[in-house]
């Protein structure tokens, strides 16, 4: 056993299950991103003056450099035909003048390599970081290399959306710097700094339970990373002293140096006025770190720990609880302390009369994305889509109809079944793809050339572009499993108002390929 693996794991154990802090270095040794200078100096060179112009310029201060190419780039960005595409996707939504800029280095970072490809020792890593027992991470990082590697953790895009939001601290992901799925949010020039520094209390408040209640372990980040820096600077100023020692076992910082001699110690980072111990761990490769993740216990899925917070949070807040909450048999003289209180999970806990009838639309959205056959066909079709399709919204069918086997062989509702009209009536819009909108449909046709798949449309117009667009793919071409895997990536987009709307719509599309289409009696 090797001297990281004995001592981390054995400090680890005893603590609480861990939040990672992930910088730029692991983006980079992973998908071959630049880092902040690096961004800089690529699109610096779209512009008349080379990058080392806008560096002295700036006196080497990076936010300005990037305030500075950002004012530039602009104009560049509106005259230049070869960023028409973008215009046309972009422009109605810019915020400023530095948004062109911000745009350009989102669509660039959303071109991510295949892990795949990866050789060793980077494809053992990878490998057992997607199996890392973590609640949750934090982040500075743009790019989509975490989302891709936790699917089933909720994503945070930006200080705004964690601050407005309701977190359950578990199984999510907080992109602190924002994220190239929306450019705006991106921290990058002067102005983002000031801004994000003006805020940053409130960001450290949310942050701080926790960094008090679990091992925080930083990855990709140099020792002296500013960003690091101010993140413990505004932690420390709402703790007492006592409470900064507590600190100590908390703070483990792994360092990357391909020559080193693996170690593990303890060392001091300065604050400004005041040491801060931490744990440094240096390795030459990170297949130990990420094995002993890999490693930790825990009684339930973060994903499944998360649902449950969510839905006891929405229960208190609630007046209605939506039929979510079952209390069976509770007697008004019975003793508080002969009462016990259990959590039923998944389908097995929808009990008693009601039978089904506590699941909800996105219950049923979620169990067509995830492939999965939690739930009885019969009952959903007959006890919960004719109540959940009583509103307008859009809801997909196809799966438990298949499964209730009442579709013939034309992928149409059987006729000598009693079945919901409203069902029928859903299974029939959603044949072929609901339509996202006029606009999306008549746009579609000008770059659709009836051979691009899931990923040729993401590569080239993003993931908004799939989302828009995705339904007037030629269904021939379209992959069943590209479209579910964006969809699992992708699930953070049920948490706005618009890409909830097209997330339902391409999930219909994928319910029909997957169950009515599939369905149909294919030519001899």
């Amino acid at each position: 056993m090797t001297v990281v693996r004995a001592k981390l794991a054995t400090h680890l154990h005893r603590l609480s299950t861990p939040f990672l802090f992930v910088g730029s270095g692991l983006s980079r040794r992973y998908i071959g991103t630049e880092d902040w200078e690096g961004l800089l100096r690529r699109f610096a060179s779209l512009t008349p003056r080379p990058y080392e112009f806008y560096k002295t310029s700036a006196n080497g201060h990076l936010p300005t450099v990037a305030s500075k190419i950002a004012e530039v780039f602009h104009e560049i960005w509106w005259e230049k035909e070869e960023f028409s595409a973008s215009r046309r996707d972009w422009s109605s939504s810019l915020q400023g003048v530095e948004s062109a800029l911000k745009v350009e280095i989102a669509k660039h970072l959303s071109k991510m390599p295949s892990l795949d490809t990866l050789t060793e020792p980077l494809s053992t890593e990878i490998t057992l970081l997607k199996q890392a027992v973590v609640d949750g991470i934090i982040t500075t990082n743009y790019d989509p290399l975490l989302e891709t590697t936790f699917p089933d953790f909720h994503t945070f895009a930006g200080q705004d959306e964690l601050l407005f939001s309701t977190s359950q601290g578990i199984g999510e992901i907080y992109k602190i710097h924002g994220s190239y799925s929306a450019p705006d949010s991106l921290v990058l020039t002067a102005k983002d700094y000031a801004n994000f520094e003006e805020r940053n209390a409130y960001l450290a408040a949310k942050l701080m339970t926790i960094f008090v209640e679990h091992p925080v372990i930083f990855l990709g980040y140099s020792l002296g990373d500013q960003n690091v820096k101010m993140i413990l600077q505004s932690i420390a100023r709402c703790l007492t002293q006592d409470n900064i020692e507590n600190l100590r076992d908390r703070l483990i910082f792994v360092q990357w140096e391909p020559s080193a001699e693996p170690s593990v110690d303890p060392y001091t980072i300065m604050m400004n006025d005041y040491p801060l111990s931490v744990l440094r761990v240096t390795v030459n490769d990170f297949v130990d770190v990420f094995a002993i993740l890999s490693e930790l216990k825990r009684s339930f899925p973060a994903k499944l720990l998360r649902r449950l917070k969510e839905q006891v949070y929405d229960l208190v807040l609630a007046d209605d609880p939506h039929n979510r909450l079952v209390v069976a048999d509770i007697d008004d003289k019975a003793r508080s302390e002969d009462i016990e209180v259990v959590f039923g999970v998944g389908v097995h806990a929808k009990i008693g009369k009601q039978g089904y009838v506590g699941l909800t639309r996105w219950d049923i959205i979620e169990d067509v994305v995830d492939g999965k056959s939690e739930f009885e066909a019969g009952s959903i079709v007959t006890q919960v889509l004719p109540g959940l399709l009583k509103g307008s919204g859009n809801l997909p069918v196809y799966k438990y109809l298949a499964e209730y086997n009442a579709l013939d062989e034309s992928g149409n509702v059987k006729t000598d079944l009693v079945i919901d009209p409203r069902i029928t009536s859903m299974a029939e819009k959603s044949k072929g793809g609901i339509s996202t909108g006029e606009s999306y449909k008549k746009n579609s046709s000008r770059f659709l050339d009836g051979v691009l798949g899931i990923a040729d449309l993401l590569e080239k117009k993003g993931v908004d572009g799939v989302i828009n667009y995705g339904v007037y793919l030629n269904p021939e071409i379209v992959s069943i499993d590209e479209l579910r895997s964006f969809l699992e990536t992708h699930k953070h987009l049920k948490d706005e108002t618009w890409g909830a709307t097209q997330y339902v719509k391409l999930t219909c599309f994928l319910d029909w390929l997957s169950y009515g289409r599939r369905n149909q009696k294919q030519p001899d």
